[in-house]
């Protein structure tokens, strides 16, 4: 994903030549933005998007199939920055022919013909499975834990922090652009993690208008 426009466009002893784009929408999120479009739309390479919406990706889609949103299916999630975990339950039926993520993956193993047992589990099972482990960050949590624990949600921002929102659509602007335009595709020099969103800006207060 961090050197998504590299591999689709300068891989050449064994090219991609399909992709399956799921919870993620890299025409909005991902740095270079101008080759991220380039590399969608090389007209041999077949493209799958599991999405909600019709998102800039779903755009180059050859295939797009309808999840499951929040509300509508279980998981676990956690969020960036923390290593918070919480049981997500459905709270109503899903439209249409909508499916969870996980529940495309089990037909697509069915259909490939494959095996084993884990590409079959249900949602519920999947979960326990990443739970079941002695690694500091999950030791003595449960399935049942999460399930019982009760989550606050905040729109709270710290002082000093500037907040915008994560993944704007560029489509949705007159340019087609939004700040991943201004950002190279590379490594972030701690980690070499993703650089997704990341660009240094000066913030300062704007002067207040005079009235007329």
């Amino acid at each position: 994903m961090t050197r998504l426009a590299d591999t689709l466009l300068e891989v050449n002893d064994l090219p991609v030549k399909a992709l399956m784009v799921l919870g993620a929408n890299p025409v909005a999120s991902n740095p270079d933005q101008r080759r991220i479009r380039q590399a969608l739309e090389r007209e041999d390479l077949f493209t799958v998007v599991v999405d909600h919406f019709q998102t800039d990706t779903a755009d180059y889609a050859d295939l797009l199939l309808p999840t499951r949103m929040q509300p509508e299916h279980a998981d676990i999630q956690n969020a960036y920055g923390h290593l918070y975990l919480m049981w997500n339950e459905p709270a109503v039926q899903a439209p249409g022919e909508c499916l969870p993520s996980t529940e495309i993956f089990r037909r697509l193993a069915r259909a490939m013909g494959l095996t084993d047992p884990c590409l079959y589990e249900s949602d519920e099972e999947l979960a326990r499975a990443l739970l079941d482990t002695e690694h500091a960050s999950v030791r003595g949590i449960t399935l049942q834990r999460l399930k019982d624990a009760a989550v606050e949600i905040s729109d709270v921002v710290q002082p000093g922090l500037a907040m915008s929102p994560k993944g704007y659509w560029p489509k949705l602007t007159a340019a087609r652009l939004n700040a991943n335009a201004t950002v190279d595709e590379r490594d972030s020099d701690m980690g070499r993690g993703a650089v997704f969103h990341d660009n240094r800006v000066e913030v300062e207060a704007a002067e207040a208008s005079r009235a007329a």
